[in-house]
């Protein structure tokens, strides 16, 4: 339990680059714990040309006894107006249950999403700014799903990997002195890969000096897919805490 919680909050690491127009490139570093809650529904075809539905839910309070392993990494390079951002999130989800006649269900899921997208700096003011981005974002899927009783033994599994097209914008505003508010979201999928996939987070950092930042937010992944031997809708929610070193 212990090694699944590091796992979660001690270790996802971002990083992150910023604009200096005196130099070209430069950039900041960000160490980040993100601990969402999860929602998935699954359905894979099962033996003799039947289909197989799982579905699991866990709350921020026990997310720790379905989440085998995650990772969660962002990156980006800006010079001047121009930026190229990268992410990637996988999560290692083990469902567990059973139902009211005492057959046991088992869901189990991996999900990797990697994105890439264009940046373009809109307009900037002081420490205000706003990005439009433009790009894709590829999907691999492996979900398995089980049950068993006294009566009824049946598995399934399916693998799916596709690509979506992504567009989005992100943006930041001072509130203070050393805070300042920040946003971003992106849309993806529009039935080329994904029915709809989208992301969102808001949230608010402090300065403590022009080196180092702390911030607080609150981020939102959603995903519906469909096709062939998969039908798959995940959400990912939860509280984001990050420190970030400028250089």
């Amino acid at each position: 339990m212990l090694r699944r919680f590091l796992f979660a909050l001690l270790l996802i690491p971002s990083a992150a680059f910023s604009q200096d127009k005196a130099e070209g490139w430069s950039g900041r570093a960000t160490i980040y714990g993100w601990l969402p809650a999860i929602d998935a529904d699954v359905g894979v075809d099962g033996p003799r040309g039947g289909r197989l539905n799982g579905s699991g839910s866990a709350g921020i309070d026990n997310v720790l006894e379905a989440l085998k392993f995650a990772v969660f990494v962002n990156g980006e390079l800006r010079r001047g107006r121009f930026g190229i951002v990268g992410d990637i999130v996988y999560a290692d989800l083990d469902f567990d249950g059973r139902s009211s006649l005492g057959v046991r269900r088992k869901l189990g899921m991996t999900s990797f999403l990697g994105t890439g997208l264009l940046a373009w700096r809109t307009w900037e003011d002081d420490a205000a700014w706003f990005d439009l981005m433009g790009g894709a974002r590829v999907v691999r899927t492996k979900a398995t799903v089980s049950r068993s009783g006294a009566l009824i033994s049946a598995s399934g599994s399916s693998t799916s990997a596709w690509v979506d097209p992504v567009i989005g914008a992100r943006g930041r505003y001072p509130i203070a002195e050393r805070s300042s508010v920040f946003g971003l979201a992106n849309v993806g999928g529009f039935g080329v890969g994904s029915e709809i996939a989208w992301e969102a987070m808001a949230g608010v950092s402090y300065e403590f000096n022009e080196n180092i930042e702390a911030e607080l937010a609150f981020r939102y992944i959603y995903m519906d897919y469909e096709s062939g031997s998969l039908e798959q809708t995940l959400e990912m929610y939860g509280p984001v805490v990050g420190l970030t070193f400028r250089f």
